[in-house]
């Protein structure tokens, strides 16, 4: 099908751009696997320092807005206020909204109890485990440059997909079941085409809405000045982007209830949604404007943004999902993404699916570092720490991910979280590179910190399980969001050691 030329093209484009790529792509996909779990990740996080289910009977927005008006703070007119309604993973009510503290213009948080609407003293900052995930996934904690960088990362993976299914075409169907046992070179090739070939279809998925989240404002402006002549606004009408609604204060205060009905007015409106955030523009001002977001499960598009006028309930602008062909591509790039349409079931499947990701980065590195380690024309010291990194930031970042939630576990009652996960996660992988150089055994390395990540992933489910089951905190071992959050760093453990395991023979040999 391709010369010989074509092929050795391929397969060196293939290696070494999966190789640049691989430590970052390790973190995205780790990262972006326990994501999927965000909101459980939020409640495992405050479990130990707070938990109440939610309640039958909840107090209404409006009491919740007459709490942050007492609490004094001068909030600007145009300035949104977000409320989180209270969820069975976020059992109370959560306000976010931009302030001047000590002369500086910042985001201020409070919750407040769903069942009496008390303040609760839960820091945003502290339970920070699962957004510190998050922003590792999509701009690996560089606030600067991260989220282009991960676009770029993300296409170049996009490249390696396809030079990866380019080079095994011929023998794509012929050889799908073909799984050698008697070398280890051929057992880790082997496994790596399996896993490859069966997970193309979701690796592609993955590569082609990343490239469009970190990417698409650059091509959007690229696009503006080449077609659009730098006329954005046009541009936005024919992406369908609803129009930016002008409002000015009236200095007239409507009272707070009107949030109260306002929200039975769009329950009534839409019995199947179910209301999950609210953003209140103007506050209670008689020209205040809210903007909802409704979540409707088991739906492609799940997630629908209304914008209402809070005088009289008009609805100022609708959904575009429904009604724009660019908007309805882009609500189902971010429903694939998320994977949230199909369930519980779903999201499990991808978040093996990620793992299944990480598997490919593992067995790719380590069969690169052991076909180099053979070749002789080149620096000892040079492949040395090459190897170490490469090592330390495939199987050490599983090991900086692991600490992060024993420190999460086991420590947030002495350290502000916000302060110390992320140096905890680099200093974790660090140390791995500095084992693996000292080693310098690339497969025993390996082995040896997928059993140390195994075991700091265990050890948070087994605090909690032992603790449920003595009755020291039983609910440990009834919410849902705790199970899932368990079952999930125990998944992680059993494939770490089973891949250890499956190493160890070859190495054994």
């Amino acid at each position: 099908m391709f010369s010989k030329d074509t092929l050795k093209n391929l397969t060196h484009a293939h290696t070494w751009l999966g190789l640049i790529i691989s430590g970052a792509l390790m973190i995205i996909f780790v990262c972006g696997s326990l994501s999927f779990y965000r909101a459980e990740i939020h409640q495992w996080d405050r479990f130990h320092n707070f938990h109440k289910a939610l309640p039958t009977e909840q107090i209404p927005v409006s009491h919740v807005i007459d709490k942050l008006q007492e609490l004094g703070y001068d909030i600007r007119f145009n300035d949104r206020v977000s409320i989180d309604l209270p969820s069975e993973n976020k059992p109370f009510y959560t306000v976010f909204f931009p302030a001047i503290q000590d002369g500086k213009r910042q985001y201020v948080n409070y919750s407040f109890a769903a069942d009496d609407g008390r303040l609760l003293d839960l820091d945003r900052n502290q339970f920070f485990l699962a957004d510190m995930l998050y922003r590792m996934h999509y701009h690996l904690y560089i606030p600067s440059i991260g989220f282009e960088l991960v676009g770029i990362i993300t296409l170049i993976f996009f490249v390696v997909l396809l030079t990866g299914l380019l080079i095994h075409l011929k023998k794509i169907i012929s050889h799908y079941y073909q799984y050698r046992t008697d070398k280890a070179k051929d057992k880790y090739l082997d496994g790596h085409i399996l896993i490859g070939v069966t997970a193309f279809p979701y690796t592609f998925m993955y590569a082609l809405t990343g490239v469009y989240f970190n990417l698409a404002l650059l091509f959007q402006a690229s696009f503006g000045f080449a077609a659009f002549n730098g006329d954005f606004t046009e541009l936005n009408r024919v992406l369908g982007k609803p129009d930016v609604i002008q409002h000015t204060a009236r200095g007239l205060t409507l009272p707070t209830q009107q949030y109260d009905a306002l929200i039975s007015h769009i329950k009534t409106r839409y019995p199947t949604h179910q209301l999950t955030y609210l953003f209140s523009y103007g506050m209670a001002d008689k020209a205040a404007h809210v903007e909802v977001i409704l979540r409707q499960p088991g739906s492609l598009h799940e997630y629908h943004r209304l914008r209402f006028a809070l005088d009289d309930f008009t609805q100022l602008s609708g959904d575009t999902i429904k009604h724009h062909p660019a908007q309805a591509s882009a609500a189902t790039f971010e429903a694939l993404h998320y994977g949230t349409f199909g369930g519980d079931l779903m999201r499990f499947l991808m978040f093996l699916m990620g793992l299944a990701c990480c598997y490919l980065i593992l067995t790719g590195n380590l069969i690169w570092l052991e076909k180099r380690a053979k070749k002789r024309q080149q620096s000892k010291v040079g492949l040395r720490f090459v190897s170490a990194m490469t090592l330390a930031l495939s199987s050490g970042v599983l090991i900086s991910v692991a600490m992060c939630f024993v420190i999460t576990r086991f420590l947030s009652e002495y350290f502000a979280m916000q302060t110390i996960l992320v140096p905890v996660f680099h200093l974790s992988w660090f140390f791995a590179m500095l084992h693996a150089f000292v080693k310098n055994a690339p497969r025993k390395v390996m082995i040896q910190q997928l059993i140390m990540a195994a075991l700091l992933f265990l050890l948070a489910p087994a605090y909690d399980l032992f603790n449920g089951m003595l009755a020291i905190r039983p609910l440990l071992i009834a919410d849902k969001a705790i199970w899932w959050v368990n079952g999930a760093l125990t998944t992680m453990a059993i494939l770490c050691l089973l891949i250890a395991r499956h190493y160890n023979k070859g190495t054994t040999k």
